[in-house]
C-alpha cells in the first residue's frame, strides 16, 4: 500500500507541475531581451530570430518598451505576452502577436502531455 501512495503522490505532483506550466505559458513567448537604462526605461537589446513571436514583427533592437498586454512594464522579468506598446523615434507603435503564436505555445505543452 505504501508504494501505491508514493505513485499516486508522484502522479499528482506531475499533474500539478503540468497545470502550472499551462498557466505560465497561457500567453505566447515574445522572444526578446531587454536592458534597463535611466528612468526605469526598458530598451530591446535582442530579438531572437529562432524563437518567439517578435521575430515575425517589426520590433527592433533599440525600441523602448512602454507596455506589455496594456500593463506598464518597469522590470525585466517578463517573457510572455500578446501585445507590446513601444516607442521608436518618438512615435508610439502597438504590436500584436501574429495569429497562430498561441497555438505554438500550446503545442509545446500538449505534445509532451500525451506521453505522461
Amino acid at each position: 500500500m505504501n508504494n501505491n501512495r508514493k505513485i499516486r503522490f508522484l502522479q499528482i505532483l506531475i499533474l500539478l507541475a503540468h497545470l502550472f506550466l499551462i498557466f505560465i505559458m497561457s500567453k505566447p513567448y515574445i522572444g526578446i531581451d531587454v536592458k534597463h537604462i535611466k528612468n526605469d526605461q526598458l530598451i530591446i537589446s535582442n530579438v531572437y530570430h529562432d524563437d518567439g513571436w517578435a521575430q515575425y514583427t517589426d520590433i527592433a533592437i533599440g525600441d523602448s518598451i512602454l507596455e506589455v498586454d496594456n500593463h506598464k512594464i518597469t522590470h525585466k522579468n517578463f517573457q510572455h505576452g500578446t501585445s507590446i506598446k513601444i516607442m521608436r523615434n518618438n512615435e508610439i507603435h502597438y504590436i500584436k502577436a501574429p495569429p497562430g503564436s498561441q497555438k505554438d505555445t500550446f503545442q509545446e505543452i500538449l505534445i509532451p502531455a500525451y506521453f505522461l
